[in-house]
């Protein structure tokens, strides 16, 4: 018998799924293929699920992956350098979804000067409010790591606003 079901799964995750996802991969086309591509690996893979970490944490490690898998073809496609993430204000800046107040403008300029697992780090902790032990599991870093990442990340920023606002 199966502990979880599919449908269960998409119904309490998929919304949080989509929003993690668009906040790595940037665009929306891009958020909905990985978002896609997630719940048929997750399906795939459901009976093999262990129960070694909470089921929302599998779900986003595997749509992490997934985002990263998409990056990297894209860096392909794009011949994009490693560590040049200039594209991400442009990419907040073209969102719908994104309010172009003033103060937002700033906190994703600085933002934008974090390296892409800085970000991540940052956005898994503060925006999707995850443990540090969830981070852990979904970025694959030592937790004692992803802890003085991130109140280094946290610094930085305060430090930038400081100097903006």
């Amino acid at each position: 018998m199966e502990k979880f079901k599919i449908e269960q799964l998409i119904d309490d995750y998929s919304d949080q799924m989509y929003w993690f996802v668009r906040k790595i991969v940037k665009s929306h086309h891009d958020a909905e293929d990985v978002v896609q591509n997630s719940w048929i690996r997750i399906n795939n893979n459901l009976n093999s699920f262990r129960e070694e970490s909470n089921i929302k944490t599998w779900i986003f490690q595997i749509s992490y992956n997934e985002s990263i898998r998409l990056l990297e073809k894209n860096k392909k496609k794009w011949n994009y350098i490693e560590g040049e993430d200039n594209r991400y204000i442009e990419s907040i800046k073209s969102d719908t979804y994104f309010c172009g107040e003033d103060f937002h403008l700033k906190f994703h300029n600085v933002l934008g000067k974090l390296s892409f697992e800085e970000r991540n780090i940052f956005q898994l902790k503060y925006f999707d409010d995850l443990k540090f032990n969830e981070v852990s599991q979904i970025i694959d870093l030592n937790e004692n790591t992803i802890k003085t990442k991130y109140y280094k990340i946290t610094k930085f920023i305060e430090d930038e606003l400081k100097k903006i606002v």
